[in-house]
């Protein structure tokens, strides 16, 4: 018998301790990366889609905004004798019973040259 105890095994290179700490960094860099501009939706996409989202909804609240207000006028038009009234005698030149309308014609000169 030769000895007892099992066959001497090869043994394994050893990594140093610095060069164990800069591998794990790597990994962790690369994973960082990857984290970052990997995959099918990265982060840069989420960035831009949250600033897009917040576009939109910025324009949601301008358009409630204005609709509002133009619901406001079409109430005003539908139901406001005085806003009726103005609209008529604005945009379509109307004139109260004894009125009169006298309308400034902007033109060249009157004087006819003899």
């Amino acid at each position: 018998m030769k000895g007892k105890g099992a066959a001497p095994q090869p043994s394994r290179p050893r990594i140093p301790g610095a060069a164990k700490v800069w591998l794990v960094i790597l990994v962790l860099a690369a994973a960082g990366v990857f984290a970052l501009v990997g995959g099918e939706y990265t982060t840069w996409d989420l960035v831009r889609r949250k600033q897009e989202l917040a576009a939109e909804r910025e324009a949601i609240a301008q358009l409630r905004v204005t609709n509002d207000s133009l619901a406001k006028a079409a109430s005003a038009l539908e139901r406001d004798p005085r806003t009726q009234e103005r609209v008529a005698r604005d945009q379509f030149g109307m004139i109260r019973e004894g009125e009169h309308l006298y309308r400034i014609v902007p033109g060249g000169d009157t004087t006819s040259e003899r």
